[in-house]
């Protein structure tokens, strides 16, 4: 009986967590089909209740980024892309979204130290250049 109980107790974990797991996923991509469509307030709302639940997902605080930078929310959008290039340093995708604010911001010196490390760390990236 008492391994019946166990086996139980672990199968209905892994139900809810699996549940959670895709809850989240859904905000996810809800936020993304809202930046997507132009619904940059929605998408920063859906991004900020993903990094609620999940605040070390790089991914989301790149796309929150995004939402931030198209609301004109610049310096939001450095930190949080600071914040996901700690966790991933040579990130392309993070170091060109950086240099594109900073530049915006017209903060040319470190737009262009941000450029310079996308071309070490990918020289086929066309924009940097």
């Amino acid at each position: 009986m008492r391994r019946f109980h166990l086996t139980l107790i672990f199968t209905l974990s892994f139900i809810l967590i699996s549940v959670a797991a895709l809850a989240g996923q859904a905000l996810l991509a809800k936020g993304l089909e809202a930046q997507k469509a132009g619904r940059h307030a929605e998408a920063l709302k859906l991004f900020n209740e993903y990094l609620d639940r999940y605040p070390k997902m790089s991914e989301a605080r790149y796309y929150r980024a995004l939402a931030l930078n198209d609301l004109g929310r610049r310096p939001e959008a450095l930190e949080d892309l600071d914040l996901a290039l700690a966790a991933n340093p040579g990130n392309v995708k993070f170091l060109m979204l950086k240099g594109k604010i900073l530049a915006a911001l017209d903060r040319r010196p470190e737009a262009n130290l941000i450029f310079t490390r996308v071309i070490k760390e990918a020289p086929s990236e066309v924009e940097a250049y």
